[in-house]
């Protein structure tokens, strides 16, 4: 019994301090980014609308049971981790005593057939899932596929692991009923007595030793589960509810919101260029729930099968954008070590990993456009001065974020393309009639060229406008 406790905290210590050390890590990641005081005003004065928000949208599953199938074994999922958290504390009273029962609860038989109700619920709804997968294989399916582009791997192991706490309960609550130790009536826990059953022929010692080894593998799964969680796409258990806390109701997005800089509305006559922050040109410039945005999307490419543009076969995909957002904040995070925001050299955001990668493509000159990054200027730390003019953005620009086999262009800012901050090394000009129109002429020449020689294989914008183009 001793080696049991042992065993068992030791690993809830490890597991919590990695999955504690990681929460940390994301969590000085997101408030890296700009303030937004007008999400948290907003959920502060409608308590009673968050409150029903919260019942229906997150406890009560409303937008994915639109999805029929999926949404109900999403559902089915959710709902039995829920209930599951019961058989836990369970597991965690049986290091201590074989005959622990939650006090109150603990032998009331219908606690024990919810218990192994959901359990099923939660194999089913693993196996729903794992049909999906394999019909939607993006390896076979291609673009027809809602999971192309996602990472599919992360999916089977997530999978592989909630199969895998629901097998390790049932065998040790079935070893629990030969062995007396089981704390509800046998028949109502329906599944546990299947499992008991079949394992009853072994005798009683060989079911003692797999009720206290299976205990201790329960727990080991979940905990490990719970690490996975922190460093996978289903981090969106812990952020969905905070991330529909703070979404924008009551109308979905709304009309467009004021322009803010440090969680203030901006009034461009006072503006100070060298202080204040126009747009989104680096990560850092979202804000911090527009990072929380990019960590709650679960790939599961609904946006991208509903999104005419990609259903059409055009390069423009939502979630695309969102998981190379993503996956750009946490490499440039990772890379400046989340030092002060205020000391990060700035790089342009694009990233495409390997594991995402587009095929090999070829890189393409675009004509000098000066007034063109007026309109989609960026702040990514390429100066006036080096912008001007036409220019390739290599892998050393780019920085170490983009795969060898990328070639991405880009329209640079020239010296004429915004009004120049602190940050640079030119002096402030103005954007001329005769150079808005000099660009324009340039960005339809470009725009001709691209059409004629190369089909587009991605498009990615923030701040600037970068392709990667195909012969």
């Amino acid at each position: 019994m001793l080696a049991r406790v042992i065993i068992g905290l030791g690993l809830t210590v490890i597991a919590f301090a990695v999955a504690g050390r990681r929460v940390r890590w994301l969590g000085r990641l997101a408030f890296s980014g700009q303030p937004a005081p007008e999400r948290v005003a907003y959920a502060r004065s409608h308590p009673a609308g968050e409150a029903e928000t919260q019942l229906t949208e997150v406890i009560g599953q409303r937008k994915l049971l639109k999805w029929s199938v999926p949404g109900a074994a999403h559902a089915a999922t959710f709902w039995g981790f829920i209930v599951l958290l019961l058989t836990i504390i369970e597991a965690y009273g049986a290091l201590f005593s074989r005959t622990f029962a939650i006090p109150g609860i603990g032998h009331w038989a219908f606690i024990g057939f919810i218990e192994d109700l959901f359990a099923v619920g939660v194999l089913a709804g693993i196996v729903t899932f794992t049909v999906i997968r394999v019909r939607n294989n993006p390896h076979k399916e291609g673009r027809r596929s809602r999971f192309f582009g996602s990472h599919t791997q992360a999916a089977w192991v997530v999978l592989a692991m909630i199969a895998a706490v629901i097998v390790t309960l049932l065998i040790y609550r079935g070893a629990q009923q030969n062995t007396g130790t089981f704390p509800y009536p046998h028949g109502w826990a329906f599944a546990s007595w299947i499992a008991a059953q079949i394992l009853h022929p072994l005798g009683y010692g060989v079911n003692s030793v797999l009720e206290a080894t299976f205990i201790l593998l329960q727990l080991g799964v979940v905990l490990t589960f719970l690490v996975i969680v922190t460093y996978s796409k289903h981090l969106h258990i812990g952020l969905a509810p905070l991330n529909i806390m703070f979404s924008r109701r009551p109308n979905a997005l709304g009309p467009l919101e004021p322009m803010r800089s440090g969680g203030k509305v901006l009034d461009f006559e006072e503006a100070d260029p060298d202080v204040d922050v126009f747009g989104i040109g680096k990560v850092e410039d979202m804000t911090w729930k527009g990072l929380l945005d990019l960590g709650t999307c679960t790939e599961c490419g609904r946006c991208q099968s509903q999104c005419p543009a990609w259903v059409t076969g055009k390069p423009l995909s939502p979630k695309q954008l969102i998981l190379d957002l993503r996956d750009h904040a946490f490499a440039k995070a990772q890379r400046l070590g989340l030092h002060g925001m205020d000391q990060i050299p700035t790089r342009p955001m694009f990233m495409w990993p390997a594991s995402r990668a587009t095929p090999q493509s070829t890189g393409l000159r675009v004509p000098s456009m000066p007034a063109f990054g007026a309109a989609f200027a960026t702040r990514s730390g390429t100066t006036a001065a080096s912008a001007a003019g036409s220019q390739w953005l290599s892998r050393d620009t780019l920085g170490p974020f983009t795969q060898p086999s990328i070639t991405v262009i880009a329209f640079p800012q020239t010296p004429n393309t915004r009004p120049v901050t602190g940050r640079d090394s030119a002096e402030p000009s103005q954007t001329t009639s005769g150079e808005m129109a000099s660009g324009l002429s340039s960005v339809a020449a470009a725009a001709s060229l691209i059409i004629g020689t190369s089909s587009v294989s991605r498009v990615s914008a923030v701040g600037a406008i970068a392709l990667t183009v195909t012969p």
